[in-house]
């Protein structure tokens, strides 16, 4: 890896993270060596150069110790996410963060532990491959999503994330997961569609969007006629405490567009 690494801008540097894992399926790569004590020290360059290093290596091949210092980065890197210290950072000190912390969670996306479904959560509200890693997971991490779905706090928009990824989690077929969904979990997400559509249930036109694309995977008529109900009818809007004219048409165009997306079945 060059040392020019802080020159480039973190799309680039995203990109090649990307590309390593198909680039490592498509040709032999030498073994490389890369320890975990790289991943934990030196500045932000240094160690993304380590994890570009460390993405090149096949993920059944990392030891025990690299998986542990990929999730302790992880961690670090999510509390610096939250700490004011990030407000301060530089456009370039941002980039380089954002980069190193993609690429954190695509080396997390890889594992088959379940010891990482918490940090995958916690990044789920800004990486797509931290979804479809949960995805992936299955009914090992739907306990978890459920209650990350129903607390109050949202700071890094996990809510958004997991709704997501349980809408996947519906949608997919059993040989995509690591466990597939047992009755029981359906029941548990149906329920949650079901509460959060309740009439007592506050509404955000912003949230609508995934709520409904839930509501519609579980397949139960009486979950789309609610959604129905919202897209077409601005007084169902006042029984879920949303009275702003702009927010309501916002999002019945959104309930709109989910339910052409997504049409009645037989």
């Amino acid at each position: 890896m060059p040392k020019s690494i802080r020159k480039v801008g973190a799309t680039t540097c995203l990109i090649v993270l990307l590309g390593l894992t198909a680039t490592r399926r498509a040709a032999a790569i030498s073994p490389i060596q890369v320890t975990a004590g790289a991943l934990q020290h030196g500045t932000v360059e240094q160690r993304l150069e380590a994890l570009v290093d460390i993405l090149k290596i096949p993920p059944d091949q990392r030891d025990a110790q690299l998986w542990r210092a990929i999730r302790q980065e992880a961690t670090r890197m999510l509390n610096y996410r939250r700490s004011r210290s990030a407000r301060h950072d530089s456009p370039n000190e941002h980039e380089l963060n954002e980069s190193y912390s993609a690429g954190l969670v695509i080396a997390l996306s890889e594992s088959n532990d379940p010891s990482v479904i918490h940090l995958l959560i916690e990044y789920s509200g800004s990486s797509r491959p931290a979804i479809d890693a949960l995805a992936r997971f299955g009914s090992l991490a739907v306990p978890m999503m459920l209650q990350t779905a129903r607390r109050a706090e949202d700071d890094l928009n996990q809510k958004g994330g997991v709704t997501i990824a349980l809408v996947k989690i519906l949608r997919q077929p059993d040989s995509d997961t690591l466990a597939p969904l047992t009755e029981a979990n359906r029941r548990q997400i149906e329920a949650l569609a079901e509460g959060l559509l309740s009439r007592k249930a506050r509404l955000r036109s912003d949230e609508v969007g995934n709520l409904a694309d839930l509501a519609l995977a579980t397949r139960r008529s009486d979950l789309r006629a609610e959604v129905v109900r919202l897209a077409t009818d601005r007084s169902a809007w006042l029984d879920h405490g949303v009275v702003s004219s702009f927010s309501i048409e916002f999002g019945q165009r959104i309930l709109q567009a989910e339910l052409k997306r997504e049409p009645e079945g037989p």
